[in-house]
């Protein structure tokens, strides 16, 4: 079996440069450039007008950081280390160490500019030509839902790992004792047949569950549906069907590395629309540091998309081989 350590975590992420991640808030880039990471690469966000323009965190002049820069009057990017300013599309368009009337700019004087959308409060950004869109969150938007969003990271771990987990529902009773299951029941621990649906680039589950005391997403021991969707590479989706309503979990999962990543959760419920956040907010932080216990001391560090390098089983893993099989197909190695 593979062995990759922290410190070995030297991957191919060219295939993951295809595909929308978000990196930042939309609230955090403001009047001043933000610096990132994104699969191991550096980048500057800035907002110009109505847009938020994403580079690489490098002056092509002498190589400082442009995240250190300015933001001008007129919506330019400006380099902390001679002042040349860069338009919203990459270009510089002053340098003032030249005559105003006489700017002689050379044509190789660019930015490295990537593609940048908002959505969802957050930037998303894509490092080569997106194979898809940004994966759908319907009730964000939908009036009859209440939605909250918080930042959760970094964590030490690989995006890989992280969203593996919302397919593994055998992990719900040992990881989540009293709340999501409950690991002396024998029965409960028990993983029955669930349907399993591979689409394009997208594995979906449905499962039937009893919640021990789940709080904020269903009533005390009723039996819930439980729908996951991971849209890959990294972003899934869990809603929860109960009496009570619906609620659906979207993790918006950010790449910082090949073994280090973050991730904003939102959650939107058609239930207790007047309640404040609180005791919803609690609950979620409950379950993610129980989580990222046991994700973060996973090893390997990286996803082995090799089917052979880890052991599965058929039933309680389906959901998971697809997902695996999912990243191969598309020249994810080790996600």
């Amino acid at each position: 079996m593979m062995t990759l350590t922290h410190q070995e975590a030297h991957v191919d992420l060219a295939p993951l440069r295809s595909y929308w991640h978000p990196v930042a808030s939309s609230s955090a880039v403001g009047d001043a450039p933000v610096g990132v990471t994104l699969l191991e690469e550096d980048l500057v966000l800035f907002r110009s007008g109505d847009r938020v323009a994403a580079f690489a965190d490098l002056c092509p002049h002498r190589g400082t950081r442009l995240s250190l820069g300015s933001v001008t009057a007129d919506g330019c990017l400006q380099c902390p280390y001679h002042g040349w300013q860069y338009d919203v599309d990459g270009r510089c368009v002053f340098i003032p160490s030249q005559p105003k009337d006489h700017q002689r700019i050379p044509s190789k004087a660019r930015a490295v500019q990537y593609r940048a959308e908002e959505r969802y409060g957050l930037v998303w950004v894509a490092l080569a030509e997106p194979r898809r869109p940004i994966p759908e969150y319907p009730e964000f938007d939908d009036p009859g839902f209440h939605t909250w969003m918080k930042f959760y990271g970094p964590w030490d771990a690989s995006a890989g790992r992280m969203t593996e987990n919302a397919l593994d529902l055998a992990h719900l009773d040992f990881v989540h004792p009293g709340l999501l299951g409950d690991p002396e029941d024998p029965d409960a621990a028990e993983i029955q047949p669930y349907e399993t649906t591979v689409e394009e680039d997208a594995v979906l589950t449905t499962y039937y569950k009893a919640f021990p005391s789940a709080e904020t997403f269903a009533p005390e021991n009723s039996v819930i549906r439980h729908d996951a969707r991971v849209d890959i590479p990294f972003i899934f989706t869990i809603r929860i069907y109960s009496d009570q309503g619906t609620v659906a979990l979207y993790f918006a999962t950010y790449p910082i590395a090949a073994n280090r990543s973050a991730f904003w959760l939102f959650e939107a419920r058609n239930y207790a629309l007047d309640e404040p956040d609180d005791r919803f907010i609690a609950f979620n932080d409950v379950l993610e540091t129980q989580d990222r216990r046991v994700i973060e001391a996973q090893r390997p560090e990286l996803l082995p998309c090799d089917l052979s390098e880890e052991l599965h089983l058929k039933g309680p893993d389906a959901a998971a081989i697809e997902y695996r099989r999912l990243l191969a197909r598309r020249g994810i190695r080790h996600a």
